[in-house]
């Protein structure tokens, strides 16, 4: 079931534009610009260094005004979405950093941790002086 799934993700539109700006606009006229990072089979997202703007009508002039707002880590919902469109490609510096960790991965150990483990004297042991028994 997981290798149908992730197969179903990486053949969708959006796949190829992870980790792109892009440009959400809801059904309310609000649009949100942040980088793409999460998407799922109904189309909600999660946009990371979001920032939202609107449109708000000035009464007394008549004329309309955008008002910017920033947000951070936001997840919008995928029924309210209307539409994306690409904003500007992945920053150069997350390439440049998966680049790093991809060539500086060493031999490295992999050793169990948590509960399970072997008894190790003096770090599993309790403590004196604590427990039901000292009263």
């Amino acid at each position: 079931k997981n290798s149908l799934h992730m197969s179903l993700l990486k053949s969708s539109r959006l796949y190829p534009f992870l980790n792109y700006r892009m440009r959400v606009t809801l059904n309310d006229a609000r649009s949100f610009v942040g980088k793409l990072i999460a998407f799922d089979k109904h189309m909600n997202m999660s946009l990371a260094d979001c920032q939202e703007f609107r449109t708000v009508k000035m009464k007394k002039r008549g004329e309309e005004r955008v008002q910017k707002r920033t947000l951070g880590l936001i997840l919008l919902r995928g029924e309210h979405i209307v539409s994306v469109t690409v904003e500007g490609p992945p920053p150069a510096d997350s390439a440049r950093v998966q680049t790093l960790y991809k060539l500086n991965k060493g031999r490295g150990q992999v050793k169990p941790t948590g509960r399970g483990n072997q008894f190790v004297p003096g770090v599993n042991a309790p403590l004196s002086g604590f427990g039901m028994g000292q009263m």
